[in-house]
C-alpha cells in the first residue's frame, strides 16, 4: 500500500484473505495533513493485472456546530468534530473583542460535544 501513485511513499504490506481475496489495512494519517482527496495505490506484488489499484480518501476539515441562535445569558451548546484524537482545542468568539471561552480537548474519535448539545436529529450526544 503506498500513498500517491505506485512509486510513492511506502505505507506497509497486507496480505489477502484465502476465502474472498480481501484484507484490511489500517495506517494513521500524519498530524495536520490538510483537508482535501489524497490518493493511495494497491501494489500487486503477485504478477496479477492490474498490477496497481488506486482511490482516493478525503480528510475532512474541523467543524464547529452550534444552536442556530441563543439569547443573551443563555448557554451555548456546540460540537466540534474533525481535529485530532485528544487534541486540545481552544474555544473563543470575537463578540465585544476577543474573548477566550473554554479550552477543551477531543475524545478518541475526535469529537467533544458541550454538555446537553443535540444535534439537527433533536438526539442528544
Amino acid at each position: 500500500m503506498r500513498r500517491g501513485a505506485a512509486t510513492g511513499t511506502l505505507l506497509g504490506t497486507a496480505k489477502s484473505d484465502s476465502n474472498r481475496g480481501l484484507f484490511r489495512f489500517l495506517f494513521v494519517v500524519p498530524t495536520h495533513t490538510a483537508a482535501g482527496k489524497y490518493p493511495v495505490t494497491v501494489v500487486r506484488s503477485s504478477g496479477l493485472k492490474p498490477a496497481t489499484l488506486t482511490t482516493t480518501f478525503t480528510i475532512v476539515p474541523p467543524a464547529v456546530t452550534a444552536a442556530a441562535g441563543v439569547r443573551s445569558g443563555q448557554v451555548l451548546k456546540f460540537q466540534i468534530s474533525g481535529f485530532q484524537a485528544n487534541e486540545t482545542v481552544d474555544i473563543g468568539w470575537n463578540a465585544n473583542g476577543s474573548q477566550q471561552i473554554s479550552v477543551v480537548q477531543t475524545n478518541a474519535s475526535s469529537i467533544f460535544a458541550s454538555p446537553g448539545y443535540s444535534d439537527r436529529s433533536g438526539k442528544s450526544r
